[in-house]
């Protein structure tokens, strides 16, 4: 647990510093990054919010095969099965429409 708190820390760091920068994708990797590792510890809702948040950058600035891959993760940790199926849905017609095969 301990190392994780430390990777947090270097992450929220991180995090500020893209912000200053004006970095939108590495404040995006920053953000999935803390998602992950709040994951990581049990802590679902504080994983959905920071996954949500780069979500909403990488389909800001466009870059599918992220969008894709969030899309995907986040179907897999929510609790409601039918906007899981959905995000999943999304996912799949980005790829397609991306070609990502």
């Amino acid at each position: 647990l301990r190392q994780y708190e430390k990777a947090k820390n270097h992450l929220e760091q991180s995090l500020i510093i893209e912000r200053q920068n004006k970095s939108r994708r590495n404040e995006a990797y920053a953000l999935y990054w803390l998602g992950y590792s709040y994951g990581l510890i049990g802590l679902r809702e504080k994983q959905l919010q920071y996954l949500q948040q780069a979500l909403e950058i990488f389909q800001e600035i466009k870059d599918y095969e992220n969008e894709v891959h969030i899309l995907t993760d986040l179907s897999t940790i929510g609790s409601n099965k039918e906007k899981n199926l959905q995000m999943l849905e999304q996912a799949l017609a980005i790829s397609r429409k991306a070609k990502y095969k």
